[in-house]
């Protein structure tokens, strides 16, 4: 007799005890309950009506959900479904039956009560004639008003739920914006602290104790600019550094898509949220970090992609002239010009160039630019001005007049454009030491009489009939009667400085005096000594 061991005489018995329970119950033990198999059938099911919907096969995925429905009609999560198809095939009054038939066979389920109310008060404020299809079938004009009860019936329902109150508040509120817009009023201020003006004494009670954090969450008190905009605050929270944040945009699961307009948005939207990021990034450097080395690059890189986002753009520019780095902008400028190359990239190069002292360089980007094409006012205030700029720097000031008097014939002497062309003039006059006529140039611009006879550059401020007649027609016709406050201050600037500049004490005393009484929190002002004049 074979000698068998402990382990083996063990096994042997385990082995043949399973085998006979398994014959005695066919196997019964390996089966998938019916229970389980029934919740897969479901959700395979779900899975085919979901896809079918992004492929935009809204008949057959409602055909699907229907039967969803049929099989459970206590999950809200069909209906959903179902109300979406229905909403693309905009067949409205399917949506309402089918959500009034999940009432009635869930009437203690609060969300069966929240889809209607919501629906109805979407489509009350979203399109008025799918109302009038839809009032009918609650017997009623008005579906908001109908939404506010059915809200208040799923409180009723269950009295647990906060986002029951919010709703209730979102109809409530929707009613008074209606109303206002209705009387052409104006939407009154909402507060976060106590019971606002839209909620009646039907339902003060029962809301008061939701509506402040209702109200800090759909109205917070600061509004963020569109270009500096935060990411979500739990992004922020969970992944503190940009860099980590980039890779998880990337690493983020998604669903398939099956249509090509939604392959493009989804893209557009990484894209632009990536951008986002690396502002943020881009602004971070520069004002916590004071990094603008890199703050350059990241600027380049944005730009690349992204040519239209010149704030990031002016940001970076603005940061790089308070340090004076120069060279920065014109990196940033010459790598522009290499991607997204027009006027104002090729205006924004000399500028650079102009600044950093390249004035050659600077002046041939401007000759470059055709004068005798159609500029509008402000692009030939850059053409000429830079080239009046450049010859002034060169010390080549009859050309810088010649300029100078272009750009005024070019503008009629009007607008805010010729003023900082006369300000140009005024430091030609000044270079020559010609106090008397710098100072009849700025009275003649803070006049509405001639000060002087019209002659040379003041003809663009006080133009002859007879000798200039088109620049006389333009004046009568634009021309302000009196010179605006924050023309007038500028100038009064100019003329204090001039008098300062010259030594005229009691003219430069009186000239700041002007200026506060017109603006008495003005800098210029309050940056200058009082001390006695050299």
């Amino acid at each position: 007799m074979k000698n068998t061991s402990r382990r083996t005489f063990l096994k042997q018995i385990f082995w043949g005890a399973g085998a006979m329970y398994i014959s005695a119950h066919g196997l019964s033990v390996f089966a998938t309950p019916k229970a389980s198999k029934n919740v897969q059938d479901l959700l395979e099911i779900q899975k085919k009506a979901r896809t079918a919907y992004y492929k935009q096969e809204h008949d057959y995925s409602a055909k699907l959900y229907k039967s969803l429905i049929e099989k459970k009609s206590s999950d809200i999560a069909y209906y959903d479904g179902l109300r979406k198809n229905l909403k693309r095939m905009k067949n409205e009054t399917e949506i309402v039956s089918s959500l009034k038939s999940g009432i009635e066979k869930n009437p203690d389920n609060p969300l069966f009560y929240n889809r209607l109310a919501k629906y109805y008060r979407e489509v009350s404020t979203g399109n008025r004639k799918t109302e009038k299809v839809l009032a009918p079938i609650e017997e009623t004009e008005d579906l908001l008003e109908r939404s506010i009860e059915i809200s208040a019936q799923a409180i009723d329902k269950d009295s647990t739920k906060k986002y029951l109150y919010y709703e209730l508040l979102e109809s409530l509120y929707a009613r008074q914006q209606r109303e206002d817009e209705e009387s052409s009023s104006r939407a009154r201020a909402l507060t976060s602290g106590s019971v606002p003006f839209f909620i009646d004494e039907k339902y003060r009670s029962l809301i008061a104790p939701y509506y402040p954090e209702w109200s800090r969450l759909k109205f917070p008190a600061a509004i963020t600019p569109r270009a500096v905009r935060p990411l979500p605050p739990e992004l922020i929270q969970n992944v503190k550094d940009e860099e980590l944040l980039l890779e998880k945009v990337d690493m983020k699961q998604r669903r398939p898509l099956y249509i090509e307009s939604e392959i493009k948005q989804r893209k557009e939207g990484i894209s632009l949220y990536k951008k986002q990021v690396n502002v943020r990034m881009c602004r971070k450097k520069i004002l916590q970090e004071d990094n603008i080395e890199e703050a350059v690059v990241l600027t380049k890189n944005i730009l690349r992609s992204f040519p239209g986002e010149t704030d990031i753009l002016g940001f970076t520019v603005n940061a790089c002239e308070k340090r004076k780095r120069y060279d920065l902008i014109v990196s940033i400028y010459e790598d522009r010009a290499t991607y997204h190359n027009n006027f104002w990239t090729q205006a924004g190069l000399a500028k650079a160039y102009r600044k950093s002292g390249q004035f050659a360089k600077a002046e041939s980007i401007y000759k470059s630019f055709d004068t005798s094409e159609s500029w509008t006012t402000k692009q030939l205030g850059v053409i000429y001005g830079g080239l009046a700029q450049c010859a002034i720097a060169l010390d080549r000031a009859p050309q810088a007049e010649i300029y100078i008097e272009e750009a005024l014939k070019r503008t009629y002497g009007l607008g805010g454009g010729s003023l900082f062309f006369f300000f140009l003039y005024l430091q030609l006059l000044i270079i020559n030491d010609k106090f008397s006529s710098a100072e009849m140039l700025l009275l003649d611009l803070l006049s509405t009489q001639p000060v002087t006879p019209a002659s040379g550059i003041t003809r663009y401020i006080w133009p002859d009939k007879d000798a200039d007649p088109d620049i006389y027609t333009m004046h009568q016709l634009y021309k302000p009667k009196t010179v605006p406050k924050g023309v007038t201050i500028q100038i009064l600037c100019e003329l204090a400085k001039l008098y300062k500049e010259y030594g005229e004490t009691v003219k430069f005393t009186e000239t700041l005096n002007r200026i506060t009484a017109l603006d008495p929190e003005n800098s210029f002002v309050k940056n200058q000594t009082q001390a006695p004049l050299l």
